[in-house]
């Protein structure tokens, strides 16, 4: 056994040994040049989700089944006020509010879930989707959108639409008085 507990795994071509084993130290070059293959993959992909979640105005959260916050991108971070990922487990540290856990509870359940969310004087749009693999779900996805500025434009149009309506009844009676 002297001869294989000395092979150099980490340079299976390398070896000198036994003509047997030719086959064995073959396989292993191109299993480590598969797996050095995928990982590079992996990472290239790794890189270019960051790439694109990081230049997002968009909150975007992934969260594992357990409620574990498994990424984040900055705009999520700045939008509930969270400090960097890696110091953050449970997602309900960022945000405890009811509409936040109804949210990704119903996205963990399987269903797609939408409502708005108060935070200070800002108001958040939030989506949560669940991900799938075959029948079940093992992830949530969630969006954040800052719609202070959409709600509050609305509102403004229904306070001047009020106050027109009601500037106008007012001469308008007047001469359906008279």
């Amino acid at each position: 056994l002297r001869p294989i507990n000395e092979l150099d795994l980490e340079n299976p071509s390398a070896n000198e040994t036994y003509e047997e084993l030719t086959p064995l130290l073959h396989k292993l070059t191109q299993q480590k040049a598969t797996i050095k293959r995928q990982l590079a993959d992996a990472y290239q992909k790794q890189k270019e989700f960051r790439l694109i979640t990081e230049n997002m105005t968009e909150g975007v959260l992934v969260i594992d089944q357990q409620m574990n916050l498994l990424s984040s991108n900055q705009a999520a971070r700045r939008l509930l006020n969270a400090g960097e990922a890696n110091q953050i487990g449970s997602v309900l540290i960022l945000n405890r509010t009811r509409p936040f856990r109804t949210a990704i509870e119903k996205a963990l359940g399987g269903q797609r879930a939408e409502c708005r969310m108060e935070q200070g004087k800002s108001t958040y749009q939030l989506i949560a989707s669940p991900v799938h693999e075959e029948e079940r779900t093992i992830a949530a996805v969630v969006l954040l959108l800052d719609v202070t500025e959409s709600v509050r434009g609305e509102m403004l149009r229904r306070e001047f639409t009020a106050n027109v309506s009601h500037e106008l009844k007012t001469p308008l009676q007047g001469i359906i008085g008279s």
